[in-house]
């Protein structure tokens, strides 16, 4: 059980520190887009973070949602950039 909660502490954190680098590079120019997922991963790493008991119990479920989020977004900007190449 200590195990589960210290990942989970950690998932947060982790959360937080990419939503943090995702904005700065954002504000030099990353795009909007990388803002907004930034500042999801901002609120929710901080949510996961300071409500880490509830969390244990969906742990899985929320790796499975950050996988897909950051999935989703790396498919739409590669065809950005794919369409920007020519």
């Amino acid at each position: 059980m200590a195990f589960l909660a210290a990942a989970t502490l950690i998932l947060g954190i982790n959360g937080m520190l990419i939503g943090v680098v995702d904005i700065i590079k954002a504000s030099q120019g990353a795009g909007w887009g990388k803002g907004l997922l930034g500042a999801l991963s901002l609120v929710v790493g901080a949510y996961i973070a300071f409500n880490f008991e509830k969390i244990m119990i969906v742990l899985p479920w929320v790796w499975g949602l950050f996988a897909a989020a950051f999935g989703i977004a790396a498919i739409i900007m590669s065809f950005q950039i794919k369409k920007a190449q020519g």
